[in-house]
């Protein structure tokens, strides 16, 4: 379905000024995104008549084969507060923990705990992972349906991290907030080339009467800055042992944010309250 919409596109425009600031224009140059953002993905409508749509943005291309800026504006409709205002979202490609009763069946014989549930969200794309084997490194997951090729891997220790990887020979580094999510910060092809993103993490003060609801304070997560195209003179005679040195980024892309004017949405993730009071500047 084609979906006209004429008036979005001066907000679609301020957005990639912004974002410009700090980008070198490259003419002849287009994101490839994991998946393609070459084109507009197709608006959907739902049964109830929501609509929604994911609109990539134009960027000069990564180094790297197949790598793109992992940025994009997400319409889904409804007043919620998205990063862009109010239905209107920067997606971020996340690692999902519960273990909550929320939804879900007890474990056989133990009415008190749920099997733990893991679901990655990445470009847009959901998959549940299932536990696959467990070694003294990692604990190795696989989808449970589709996506044959994808691969992840929860890393042991303090970091709790996971690496996923999938069959064009990409991987995606996941870092933990603290809580039971996962954020993208670094994305890395087969020859070391790599794209970091970096995030503000932040508790967010209740308004006066919601507070007394819950004594946990929401987390508001918000995409801050996105490196690529590193250049690396250790790089240059092909110095395997120089590629975990990333160098100084060619391409930043800085997102810059400013109040919402009293606005704010609160949502609850499993055992955790998650909100936004803040908007692209």
């Amino acid at each position: 379905m084609d979906v006209k919409r004429p008036w979005f596109s001066a907000a679609c425009a301020a957005f990639c000024l912004l974002v410009s600031r700090n980008v070198p224009a490259t003419e002849g140059t287009k994101a490839e995104s994991e998946p393609s953002s070459r084109e507009e993905a197709p608006a959907q409508v739902s049964s109830s008549g929501a609509i929604s749509a994911h609109i990539p943005l134009d960027f000069p291309t990564p180094r790297g084969d197949g790598l793109g800026a992992p940025l994009a504006i997400a319409y889904t409709g409804g007043a919620d507060l998205g990063a862009v205002g109010a239905g209107w979202s920067v997606p971020l490609s996340t690692i999902e923990i519960s273990d909550t009763h929320a939804q879900r069946i007890p474990r056989p014989g133990n009415q008190s705990r749920v099997p733990e549930r893991i679901t990655v969200n990445l470009f847009g794309e959901s998959h549940v992972l299932t536990n696959v084997n467990t070694s003294r490194v990692y604990t190795r997951y696989y989808p449970i349906a589709g996506a044959q090729f994808l691969v992840a891997e929860r890393l042991r220790g303090l970091s709790g991290s996971w690496n996923v990887r999938n069959g064009k020979g990409h991987t995606f580094v996941f870092s933990p907030d603290g809580v039971n999510r996962a954020y993208l910060s670094e994305i890395r092809d087969a020859v070391g080339n790599r794209i970091k993103l970096a995030y503000r993490v932040r508790d967010l003060e209740l308004p006066i009467g919601v507070g007394q609801y819950s004594q946990e304070k929401p987390l508001e997560v918000s995409l801050e800055r996105i490196e690529y195209s590193f250049f690396n003179p250790k790089n240059l005679d092909g110095n395997a042992a120089a590629q975990s040195e990333p160098g100084c980024p060619k391409h930043v892309i800085e997102l810059k944010y400013q109040p919402a004017w009293g606005k704010y949405s609160i949502s609850a993730a499993g055992a955790v309250l998650r909100g936004r009071s803040e908007i692209l500047d």
